[in-house]
């Protein structure tokens, strides 16, 4: 009996020490930012010009937004203190998984930028991303929307007409594990987070597609896994979620994912003959692709095919999008960085996609059926 009380006061210890930690952190993270804002305002003031006034206002006015959202994201720590318990037991698994993957070669499938981002990314992540990995610039430059976007009110204002407060309070609830910067007060949620459900909600609205009648989905290029996150929580039932990556980025998921459902729930593919799981998020590589056969009802890549390889978006059209039914494509135009990216366009064409340009992102669009 005092051994089992023992334990609990022990558990209680340990809670109330990450709950500690947990202040610091945001709180380092918010003093860090303002120091630095703090010595640009001034320099402005130094030499004063309208355009470096309206830049000072601009960053105080973001400064002070941050300190808003201090007790959000206390309120979200403490809600989800579980994912820095599972995060501190599965992190020391990151380098094995990340070490036995990093052999394969995938240059066939990936492009010279995207190469240099995975190497920065490397530096910095090993032997495991940190807790806050979220705040690291390349993560924040790649794949993080900015809190300064003007775009995002209205994508949150199309949503906002797409479903009831108490299902975007569900969907967009931010996480606390990566501790992303919040940028709403009212979901609690971030930028990034708006922006991914904007791209299922144009994708609903237009398709009519029901994602209770969708067992399977395929998403090539999933980030940090913050798009299958929001999916899994609109559907009503357990299904299963493929995400096709880079070595680097499956393992970033798996520990993302794992923080968030538990490594029960999540597969990650280690070899050609490791089988995707039914009803679990499975994480290939794209090293595997080819010796796994892949089919789904919904295929989704936003943005990631179009920054891929010509042989990868060949690979995916000649699958037929991996026999989908429906399919959530969003491209930009070809560019230096990402010279093929215009030829989504094309096999979108092919394929009898609807396209839709998004107005208040020139250069970027839609494909869908």
């Amino acid at each position: 009996m005092n051994s089992k009380k023992s334990e609990i006061l022990s558990q209680n210890n340990l809670l109330e020490q990450h709950k500690k930690n947990t202040i610091i952190e945001i709180k380092k993270l918010s003093y860090h930012s303002l120091k630095t804002n703090f010595k640009l305002i001034m320099s402005f003031f130094k030499n004063p010009r309208k355009q470096q006034i309206i830049t000072a206002f601009n960053l105080i006015k973001n400064e002070v937004k941050t300190f808003l959202m201090l007790p959000t994201n206390r309120v979200l720590a403490r809600m989800k203190l579980y994912q820095k318990k599972n995060y501190e037991s599965l992190k020391s698994k990151f380098m094995g998984f990340y070490n036995n993957l990093r052999k394969y070669d995938i240059d066939k499938y990936t492009t010279s930028s995207w190469n240099e981002y995975n190497n920065k990314i490397e530096i910095s992540f090993l032997p495991f991303p940190s807790f806050s990995f979220l705040n690291d610039p390349v993560i924040r430059s790649t794949m993080f929307v900015s809190s300064k976007v003007k775009w995002i009110k209205e994508e949150l204002k199309f949503i906002e007409s797409s479903f009831s407060e108490g299902k975007l309070r569900k969907f967009l609830v931010e996480d606390y594990i990566g501790m992303p910067e919040l940028s709403n007060l009212r979901y609690s949620t971030s930028n990034t987070t708006i922006h991914h459900l904007y791209s299922i909600c144009k994708f609903l609205h237009i398709t009519k597609c029901d994602l209770n009648d969708v067992s399977t989905i395929v998403e090539w290029g999933g980030g940090y896994g913050d798009m299958a996150k929001i999916l899994l929580r609109m559907t009503n039932k357990k299904i299963t979620y493929i995400i096709i990556d880079t070595p680097l980025f499956s393992c970033i998921q798996w520990l993302y994912l794992a923080s968030i459902y538990g490594s029960h729930s999540i597969n990650l593919i280690q070899n050609s003959n490791d089988k995707i799981e039914l009803l679990k998020i499975n994480l290939l590589p794209v090293c595997f692709i080819e010796s796994h056969e892949v089919r789904a009802n919904l295929f989704i890549s936003t943005w990631a095919l179009s920054e891929s390889s010509k042989d990868s978006q060949e690979f995916v059209a000649k699958s037929k999008w991996f026999n989908s039914k429906y399919i959530l494509l969003a491209y930009q135009e070809s560019n230096p960085a990402f010279p093929d990216a215009g030829r989504i366009e094309l096999l979108a064409k092919n394929s009898d996609l609807n396209i839709e340009r998004i107005h208040h992102k020139p250069g970027n669009s839609y494909a869908m059926k």
